[in-house]
């Protein structure tokens, strides 16, 4: 079909359209032998399935939400010299722009940081944090970003009760597993880029079938358990020195979730939604049997818990950011300075 855009005054196509009817007419008498009677009564005829507008009913649109100044006539009557237009549907053409996002692909740093309570031996609680940052490295496909993640420094400390003090070995962190999380992209209202971490659950020191239901194991020799920082011992050397000094081997399960944007430095932060708990495994301090496993504290700013990814050059190893973790991130480092020593 083809859409004749040529008359937007009814009145002038009425006369146009009886003009050509009669034209019509005429040549049809001359070509047939009809009698003027009988082109009278075919003129009558038609003019019965002619609507008060002029317009031939069998040749307008049915459709009521038509256009009136638009006809419908099928190929073989169509005007030559008619533009033909496809019409668009506005609504079912994609927004380029709400499925774009930036390339965040490559290597990048990750800082996270818990702080809650802890309930160290001896003591109530105090609070308490931890300080953790890795290698990430990024495969982007359209809004979904697939990574692996290094840890490369994982320290704790309190600003409590000072004379108390929990160290973690370098091994400890150098033992643990890469781990493969995934990332969401989209967009705000206002068009900012949003960035999603839903709950990854790390284990460490043992397997659990179910680490958001199943509690920890508490025996060196649970079949579950094994020994990461080949200590000789199963489960993650961990150091008391101050007030109580000894060691302890640890298991551990923490949860996290990550929320947050991408600034207009390149940057991505946010907020930490943080689950951790430990039990002891060995010890040689009958004082350290608890444990200090930290909580969160709802009397805390949940901006205490925070994240930052900073890209850095695919080159950059776990050492390069052992040794540059303070340049890195120049603010947690003067709130936590021995954790970035």
């Amino acid at each position: 079909m083809h859409l004749l855009i040529r008359f937007k005054n009814r009145q002038l196509l009425y006369y146009y359209l009886l003009f050509l009817f009669i034209l019509g007419s005429c040549t049809l008498n001359r070509g047939t032998g009809e009698t003027d009677d009988d082109a009278e009564m075919e003129e009558i005829d038609d003019d019965e399935f002619k609507d008060e507008s002029g317009v031939d009913k069998d040749t307008a649109s049915s459709d009521e939400n038509s256009d009136p100044d638009i006809i419908l006539v099928e190929d073989e009557l169509a005007d030559p010299d008619a533009v033909e237009i496809d019409i668009l549907d506005f609504d079912s053409v994609p927004d380029d722009d709400a499925d774009t996002f930036p390339d965040l692909s490559g290597s990048w740093v990750n800082l996270t940081v818990f702080r809650g309570k802890a309930k160290p031996f001896l003591i109530s609680t105090c609070n308490a944090w931890a300080v953790m940052i890795s290698k990430v490295v990024i495969e982007q496909n359209g809004d979904v970003l697939e990574s692996t993640n290094e840890m490369c420094r994982l320290k704790v400390g309190n600003d409590t009760v000072p004379q108390i003090q929990s160290l973690v070995p370098d091994s400890y962190a150098d033992s643990l597993p890469i781990v493969p999380k995934t990332f969401y992209l989209s967009k705000s209202d206002t068009g900012e880029i949003l960035f999603h971490q839903p709950k990854v659950w790390e284990v460490r020191a043992c397997n659990l079938a179910d680490p958001e239901n199943d509690a920890l194991p508490t025996e060196e020799d649970d079949p579950r358990v094994f020994d990461p920082d080949n200590t000789g011992i199963n489960g993650l050397k961990m150091q008391a020195k101050g007030t109580v000094n000894g060691f302890a081997e640890i298991v551990q399960k923490v949860s996290t979730i990550l929320d947050g944007r991408l600034d207009g430095n390149g940057e991505i932060r946010g907020l930490t939604t943080w689950y951790e708990d430990q039990k002891v495994l060995w010890t040689d301090n009958v004082l350290m049997w608890k444990g200090a496993p930290t909580s969160n504290d709802p009397s805390i700013d949940p901006a205490e818990s925070h994240f930052i990814f900073k890209k850095i050059d695919d080159d950059k190893d776990c050492d390069w950011i052992y040794q540059n973790s303070a340049v890195l991130f120049p603010e947690d480092a003067s709130k936590y300075p021995e954790q970035f020593q």
